[in-house]
């Protein structure tokens, strides 16, 4: 964990031992401050906004090397992946087609089971579609023009 961290952000890390404070609602604040909740909320809160400054410095450095690049760069990121998961979804689909023929000797509607089994395999796409998203963006490493 704390590779990714000093990779996506920098040199700041978080130790368990803080984590565990601010969720039990006893100390104060990661960064030193009065924690103003405690538990889920107070981490939630915390990975948050740590996560937008991340965001912040990341978009400041592909801007600095190009203004105005940050949306392109996030734009052909996406595009790229929504390209490439989409076609692997349909040939999942094409291969969930034949694999769903064969529960009919199960006695299972074969419709409902591959509306099922298609609606699952759609959520994992857009699961693993914001997932490399968020990995390629923060992967991203600007040259100058």
């Amino acid at each position: 964990a704390q590779d990714l961290t000093t990779r996506f952000m920098g040199t700041w890390s978080v130790e368990a031992a803080q984590l565990e404070a601010l969720a039990s609602g006893q100390g104060s604040s990661i960064d030193g401050g009065a924690a103003p909740d405690s538990g889920l909320p107070a981490i939630r809160r915390f990975v948050r906004q740590k996560t937008y400054e991340a965001i912040g410095m990341k978009e400041r450095a592909i801007d600095m090397d190009g203004p105005g690049l940050q949306h392109g760069v996030k734009r052909q990121i996406l595009l790229m992946l929504v390209d490439t998961f989409w076609q692997r979804h349909l040939e999942n689909m094409d291969s969930l087609r034949d694999a769903v023929k064969l529960r009919t000797y199960g006695e299972q509607n074969p419709i409902v089971e591959y509306k099922r089994d298609a609606y699952k395999a759609f959520a994992n796409m857009m699961v693993r579609i914001r997932r490399n998203v968020v990995f390629y963006l923060f992967n991203f490493q600007p040259q100058p023009l």
